[in-house]
């Protein structure tokens, strides 16, 4: 069996060298007419380039990337050395200016070039490296009309333009006919991905309660498209395979729709591996279809890796897979049977919420420094209206562009579901102690808490595992609990908290912070 096993293991090392040699590349090796290596930041430039995504339409401004073409200094086109360009920039107009500007269109601005903004404190949010994940390095600001300099509508015709954006607008059209407001941004944040549409309380709320998962297009949105229409066509007496076939198209279409995030992919590409298994009459292997959903995303876009999304969602996925049937043999067997309600709804549910929050939990706590007990009781009851939310957002984007009037009547239903998640949340976030603040884990303790969550899956059936388990944890724990003394005394570590000060208030602050830095530097030197 050795011998069988080394092809696989060279196999994957070489996967792995291959992917970390494209990740570097995409990356880093950037080319040398790159925005971000051109050496122009913070000089007033002249740039052209195509809108290169459809622009999220806030209030008060809208914001896309611009995939450059050309880049000027100062002064125009023609006053300054013009060079060609690669890359992409963040452009944010405000207060309504080009309000008409749209997918393709090629626009020409001046502004002042700036670089992304990095964490300014530990542990705080990376602008920068979350705009790099999507080859974006540089942003201008555009508040005045003359710093538009031409605005060229797209030429021609593509499939993207034509039929995705049309579904796009179209579904979102039905939604804003009866729905408004955090209902309805909410709507449009779970079905198309638009998740800068929902208030930020609300999504202050789901993230308290350890609910910011839900936010987030996942399998669950992916799955309940694959079951409505592979029901509904078999029901209209279609075939296995044609029935098949036309639910991949339908979940290719879907990914498009929805900007091809991440979740969704993975979501769509093991859907597909299951319906296409079912058309060859073979069974498919649920790892199999995640590490081919993995190998096709980080092949695509190396930089998802870095990714929250990517993250969770393989992370949440592989937990509930693997630890789902050793979580549920804890309880009595007669709990667990899939033919009684309590295994049905109470037992299987809550397995599923347990293992999501065992592999999400280190992460949540390395991103947000902070851990939600009552995801575990609020994930019960939120899972099934989100599930309700999604079934009639479905049926509302099939009605909505030819029978208006049922369309109303399922967002009508959809508001009074929306209303109720939305109390029930703010009703979890509002417990005492429903979020409590958790230490950023070091990297070496990220890699043990992952290391114990697969050995967790086999510990019923492997005795290595068993074994390994609790070396592990003892090593953790012994490494937790001695490691500062045997290591000696620990480093003083100095963090300054940057504040926005202007200059007619750093004297006041001076003068007021004076007595602490005198403490502190007596506690230094003590």
């Amino acid at each position: 069996s050795g011998g069988g096993r080394s092809p696989v293991a060279i196999s994957l090392l070489l996967a792995a060298a291959v992917g970390g040699v494209r990740y570097q590349a995409v990356t880093h090796l950037l080319p040398v007419d790159h925005v971000d290596r051109v050496g122009l930041f913070g000089a007033e430039v002249v740039i052209r380039g195509r809108v290169a995504e459809e622009p999220e339409r806030r209030e008060g401004k809208n914001r896309f990337a611009l995939s450059l073409e050309t880049q000027g200094v100062a002064g125009g086109m023609g006053d300054g050395e013009e060079q060609v360009v690669s890359g992409k920039v963040l452009v944010t107009l405000v207060h309504g200016l080009a309000a008409e500007l749209g997918y393709g269109d090629r626009l020409t601005l001046r502004g002042r070039l700036l670089r992304p903004q990095p964490a300014r404190n530990p542990s705080a949010f990376d602008y920068r490296q979350f705009l790099a994940v999507r080859d974006i390095h540089a942003t201008i600001s555009v508040r005045r009309p003359e710093q538009i300099l031409r605005i060229e509508p797209r030429l021609g015709r593509s499939v993207y333009t034509e039929v995705v954006l049309r579904i796009r607008n179209s579904i979102r059209r039905g939604f804003q006919a009866d729905m408004s407001g955090a209902r309805g941004g909410l709507l449009q944040g779970l079905l198309l991905g638009e998740k800068y549409r929902i208030p930020q309380e609300v999504q202050d709320s789901f993230r308290t309660t350890g609910l910011a998962h839900a936010l987030v297009i996942s399998g669950l949105h992916v799955g309940l498209v694959t079951v409505f229409f592979f029901t509904g066509l078999k029901l209209c007496r279609l075939p296995d395979r044609p029935a098949s076939a036309m639910t991949v198209a339908v979940l290719v279409l879907y990914a498009f729709v929805t900007e091809l995030q991440p979740p969704v992919v993975r979501a769509t590409i093991m859907a597909t591996a299951v319906l296409v298994g079912r058309m060859a009459g073979r069974q498919g292997e649920v790892y199999n279809s995640l590490g081919l959903a993995a190998l096709v995303i980080l092949s695509l876009w190396p930089a998802d890796l870095l990714s929250l999304s990517f993250q969770l969602s393989f992370a949440a996925t592989l937990a509930i897979v693997g630890l789902h049937g050793p979580i549920s043999s804890l309880f009595p067997k007669f709990w667990r049977g899939e033919d009684t309600w309590t295994g049905k709804w109470l037992v299987s549910p809550l397995c599923v919420s347990i293992a999501a929050q065992i592999g999400t939990a280190p992460l949540i706590a390395y991103h947000f420094q902070q851990f939600a007990p009552i995801s575990l009781i609020a994930n019960l009851a939120v899972v099934p209206l989100l599930g309700l939310v999604v079934g009639l957002g479905i049926l509302t984007a099939l009605t909505g562009w030819w029978i208006p009037l049922v369309s109303t009547a399922f967002n009508a239903s959809n508001y009074l579901v929306l209303t109720l998640l939305i109390d029930i949340v703010e009703g979890f976030a509002a417990v005492p102690w429903a979020s409590v603040s958790a230490p950023r884990p070091s990297p070496e303790l990220m890699a043990l808490a992952a290391a114990l969550t697969v050995l967790l899956a086999h510990l019923r059936h492997r005795l290595w595992a068993r074994r390994l388990f609790v070396c592990l944890l003892l090593g953790g724990l012994n490494t937790w609990v001695w490691g500062g003394r045997v290591v000696g005394e620990r480093q003083l570590e100095v963090v300054i908290v940057q504040l926005p000060l202007s200059l007619r208030s750093v004297v006041p602050w001076a003068v007021i912070s004076a007595p602490l830095q005198i403490f502190l530097v007596e506690k230094v030197n003590s």
